[in-house]
């Protein structure tokens, strides 16, 4: 002990000395040398130690009782009926949108399903959709009242100063199907017109009567960020001459996750609607990037004016954050992750700026006394800087699915704790934490509920993959501990992430699906290698495949993640690659935890694992399939090998003696719904029918003598991608039949992943 005192003494002393000895500008260099040398320690540092760290916070979060105190409480309120809450008679479809979830979860689907079809019944001319509706002798309130003759117990009216009533319906019935599975509400017809060309309705409305043709977007009065209070008025929820239209950001994110959702929703099997919204989602995404997303000072402007702005001349309002926005702008998938990360930096900064308890802050700074004729919307007050937990718990969900499970942890334990000093779900909050409004606000719960919930999904997949660590290193199953051993040295391995919540491993409806993960040893980002293991969508696993290929990979510098995926016997197609999409919205969640680079994804497939390989390069862009439409599920590149590309009987080119004939084959047919085939469903289940210019490169290696697939499926699908100009390589192997994941395929994948992947890099 003595011996290493003094010799840590003798180099400080000789590190004294020549410091003396050198010139300032050396001295200069060699200590910025050494505060790069010390940040990189840290920073390796810190990367061992988040695994420890993420298990105590799991755990924590697990444990914590305050969560189990604020869901009872929240449950609670959700069961008394579908209006906003105390003080509120009506039932308004914004605030039903925000906690229609967590309110399946306690109420009976069908008095859900109901309270959104009245809905239906007051749409009106062009298809615009009311704010509201109340019992008929309620709602004293200087409405504009609008009466059905088939709800006659109801009276309903339209807030014109918004413009986000018709994406709140569409989202709600969305969210409803869901969480119920049950699509049957798109064939219900009210007046004559079923919900789904209802839904449409809604949508084309606010391209005909609300859309500013100049910037690509969504125009509405103007308002502050997300509230419905314009300037101009003492109450003033109507548009009238003296409104100022302005374009913000809340109304067109909320917009794109509608039209996302409609597609994913209600336009199954209709290639041509599903083509012409997913063409106005992407224009819209592209729009709001152009005029509302100020690059410079990495937030969005408050608004565009189309007639000129209300507020006094020499106002600068493009310094005002907009929260609300921004939070449903994430939510939209609209932000990178480094813009995700300023912009809740801003928010940070904001709320403490402003002296706010909470991440609810609604914007910041606030308009200035008076620029509002309602008194209501002095600073921090109500919608001009009020702190409302209801967009508030919402960015905790959004930071939660971003990879910020600490951040996003602290900022509810600050709603949690207030919701429990003062036993209630409040409108909204003063600076000095006080609460205003009413006490039983549903849309404050509901939004609570949904950030407890993301919070613990997050905990728990952790906490499963410390227990398959602890297991993987005393031995587990499969000779995995062997096979982890031989990894480089400094790579990191995370076994059983599960990226879909539940308990019982493959079993519906509580079901948790899980994936291993390989990381390369050093700073990253690094490509990933997405792999799904085949078996006829009825068998198989993740566990041995996905480690031996990791063994092939990590040396060249990708990660690898191996998924499991729910099997036929759970449930039929889209099941499968609905998880596929989900996994890879995981690891896009969790890129920075786990050093990946989210924008070069490349999927790898054998056999029913190339076919999902294959339908996520060739719907990535449409996010068809994707159980979050806000996110993006688009690989970079694809190898398939021994791909069912067509599903179809005779479109595919099938053999009368192949499985797609053969009836007995149960575990085949259970991946059809009703273990029934039908052609369009077999199309709509097949990558071929969704070729387009848009796919990503792609190899397609089959084997001359398989007898399961037929060969002629591979040559098919690459003629139809180069015809559309895809850049596609297709190997007919000679020797090989469905065997064709060998090493020669491997090698070859490795090569054109690095070209794709990691273009100019040795």
């Amino acid at each position: 002990m003595w011996w290493t005192a003094r010799v840590q003494i003798h180099d400080q002393v000789t590190a004294k000395g020549i410091m003396n000895d050198i010139s300032p500008s050396l001295k200069f260099v060699l200590l910025s040398l050494w505060l790069l040398v010390a940040a990189g320690v840290r920073a390796e540092v810190d990367r061992v130690n988040q695994p420890a760290k993420d298990a105590e916070l799991a755990r924590k979060i697990l444990q914590d009782e305050r969560m189990d105190t604020v869901e009872r409480m929240g449950y609670a309120l959700l069961k008394t009926g579908f209006n906003a809450g105390s003080h509120y008679q009506e039932v308004w479809i914004r605030d039903l949108n925000t906690f229609i979830i967590p309110m399946l979860d306690v109420v009976p689907p069908q008095s859900v399903r109901e309270a959104l079809l009245i809905f239906f019944h007051f749409q009106g001319e062009g298809g615009n959709v009311v704010d509201g509706y109340v019992p008929r002798d309620k709602g004293a309130a200087r409405y504009q009242f609008r009466f059905s003759a088939t709800q006659p117990d109801f009276k309903a009216h339209k807030n014109t100063v918004e413009t986000d009533q018709e994406s709140s319906l569409v989202l709600a019935v969305c969210r409803y199907i869901a969480k119920t599975k049950d699509a049957t509400i798109l064939d219900e017809t009210v007046q004559g017109i079923p919900v789904r060309k209802r839904l449409e309705m809604a949508l084309e409305y606010l391209l005909k009567h609300r859309f500013s043709r100049k910037h690509g977007l969504i125009w509405g009065a103007t308002t502050a960020d997300w509230g419905d209070v314009q300037p101009e008025h003492d109450w003033g929820v109507e548009l009238d001459a003296s409104s100022h239209r302005a374009i913000d950001i809340y109304d067109n994110a909320l917009f794109l996750l509608a039209i996302n959702n409609y597609v994913n929703t209600a336009c199954a099997g209709d290639r041509v609607r599903q083509e012409k919204w997913e063409q106005c989602a992407e224009a819209l995404r592209k729009s709001v990037r152009e005029h509302l997303w100020d690059k410079a000072a990495t937030k969005f402007v408050p608004h565009l004016y189309l007639d000129g702005s209300p507020f006094p001349a020499g106002f600068d309002e493009r310094n005002i954050f907009y929260h609300g926005g921004t939070t449903v702008a994430i939510e939209a998938g609209l932000l990178t992750q480094s813009e995700i990360r300023s912009s809740y930096r801003k928010m940070r900064e904001n709320v403490e700026h402003a002296g706010a308890a909470t991440i609810g802050l609604t914007l910041y700074p606030p308009y200035p006394e008076g620029f509002f004729k309602n008194k209501s919307m002095s600073p921090y007050s109500y919608q001009n800087g009020g702190d409302w937990t209801w967009f508030g718990a919402r960015l905790v969900t959004q930071l939660a699915r971003n990879g910020y499970a600490e951040e996003s942890y602290r900022e509810l334990t600050t709603m949690l704790d207030r919701v429990i000093k003062h036993q209630g779900f409040f409108e909204w909050w003063t600076p000095g934490n006080q609460p205003r409004g009413a006490g039983k606000f549903k849309g404050s719960a509901g939004s609570l509920l949904d950030a407890i919930h993301e919070l613990r999904h997050w905990a728990k997949s952790i906490s499963m993959t410390t227990v398959s660590a602890a297991k993987a290193g005393s031995g587990g199953e499969n000779n995995i501990r062997e096979l982890i051993a031989k990894l480089p040295a400094g790579s990191s391995h995370h076994l059983d992430l599960a990226y879909v919540a539940g308990t019982k491993p493959g079993l519906k409806p509580d079901s948790v699906q899980t994936l291993d993960l390989f990381v390369p040893p050093g700073k990253g980002p690094f490509p990933l290698i997405f792999w799904i293991h085949g078996g006829g969508w009825h068998s198989g696993g993740k566990e041995n495949s996905g480690i031996n290929l990791a063994l092939k990979f990590l040396p060249k510098g990708f990660a690898l993640a191996s998924i499991n995926y729910r099997l036929t016997a759970d449930a039929p197609f889209p099941a499968q690659i609905e998880d596929c999409n989900a996994a890879l919205i995981y690891l896009r969640q969790h890129a920075v935890e786990y050093r990946l680079d989210p924008g070069r994804v490349g999927a790898l497939g054998h056999s029913a694992g190339a076919h999902l390989a294959a339908l996520m390069a060739v719907t990535g862009d449409s996010r068809r399939f994707s159980p979050d439409p806000g996110a993006s599920v688009r690989v970079q590149a694809a190898v398939c090998w021994a791909t069912p590309a067509d599903l179809d009987r005779e479109r595919g080119d099938w053999p009368k003696t192949s499985m797609m004939y053969n009836g007995t084959n149960a575990p085949l047919w259970a991946f059809f719904p009703d273990k029934s085939y039908y052609g369009s469903f077999a199309r709509t289940a097949s990558p071929a029918s969704y070729v387009h210019p848009g796919v990503p490169p792609m190899i397609i290696v089959h084997g001359a003598q398989d007898k399961l697939v037929p060969p002629g499926q591979a040559v098919a699908f690459a003629e139809a991608l180069k015809k559309t100009g895809v850049p596609v390589t297709l190997r007919v192997d000679p020797e090989h039949g469905h065997d064709v994941m060998n090493a020669r395929s491997t090698d070859e994948a490795i090569e054109f992943f690095d070209g794709v992947l990691k273009p100019g890099q040795p």
